[in-house]
């Protein structure tokens, strides 16, 4: 009998020998050496993982723990805070920031009036407070937290138990469809091996939402940090980091102004005009328990 692959998303069993798979390098510095296999449902078309590592090892590199509050920051979070705003969010809601890392959008929010705003993170011992898992908050926010569950469907019927009836659930995760795995070194900053476990497909996240009886309000095709203020877009933070070793950590230090100015028609390019040409890796979800 053919050996299959069970799609932990949609339950499909995919023949191992027919699945779409391709080997992929980190783009965090410390494992940039490293090779990781990625393999697509060809059912639901997601992506995962393949096989078993140390996270906890790769996490104690991440580079993202370096992050620092600044003005670029601030400008990012800004256009976040907007989106959830179209939605309702007011001074007087509770939010829970599901996953906020170092709690840094927590402190912007609160900055800005956002009294109630509380973050949760299970890796983060200042944040891990269970006592922030034992009530329902009108906006729950989880951006960049999906993909790197184990469970995600698990996940989401934890967020659907923590926002109230009518309250928002707003997801920032891949977009599995948006993917070529026949260049996978293209999508090295999207795949983000292997801290992303499994990438939805927009087909498997609607249906997953269906099962937890959400509703689709908004969807923003590109993530927060794509913004129109110069070189503060997606296209621009690729070129950036591809002019070093093409890892995240490049874009966590110092801006290495001399490298821009080496490559300044298409430093200047990107910089100014990159968010029009996104490739939408990245989408928001925001929806509306009922």
């Amino acid at each position: 009998m053919m050996e299959r692959q069970l799609c932990p998303l949609c339950g499909a069993h995919c023949p191992t020998g027919a699945v779409e798979s391709a080997r992929v390098r980190s783009n965090v510095r410390a494992f940039r050496e490293s090779e990781y296999r990625v393999w697509r449902c060809s059912s639901c078309r997601s992506i995962h993982a393949a096989g078993n590592v140390d996270l906890a090892a790769h996490y104690a590199a991440y580079p993202f723990h370096l992050l620092s509050r600044d003005v670029r920051l601030s400008i990012v979070y800004g256009k976040l805070l907007r989106r959830l705003r179209r939605s309702g969010l007011h001074r007087d809601s509770t939010i829970l920031d599901y996953g906020c890392g170092s709690g840094a959008f927590v402190e912007f929010l609160r900055d800005r009036g956002f009294a109630a705003a509380v973050g949760y993170d299970e890796y983060n011992e200042d944040m891990a407070k269970p006592v922030r898992l034992r009530t329902r908050y009108d906006f729950v926010v989880a951006q960049d937290v999906l993909e790197h569950a184990e469970a995600p469907l698990e996940l989401m019927q934890r967020l659907n138990e923590l926002v109230r009836p009518g309250g928002i659930i707003a997801l920032g995760t891949p977009d599995a469809d948006s993917i070529d795995l026949a260049r996978p070194s293209d999508f090295i900053h999207t795949l983000h091996a292997p801290y992303h476990r499994h990438i939805f497909s927009r087909f498997a996240l609607e249906l997953a939402a269906t099962a937890q009886r959400w509703t689709l309000e908004r969807r923003y095709s590109t993530m927060y940090t794509n913004t129109f203020v110069p070189f503060l877009n997606e296209t621009f933070y690729r070129f950036y980091a591809g002019l070093f070793d093409d890892t995240l950590d490049a874009l966590f230090g110092p801006v290495d102004v001399r490298a821009l100015l080496r490559h300044l028609p298409r430093a200047l390019w990107t910089g100014l005009f990159g968010a029009f040409s996104s490739r939408q890796t990245d989408p928001m979800f925001v929806f509306r328990r009922s």
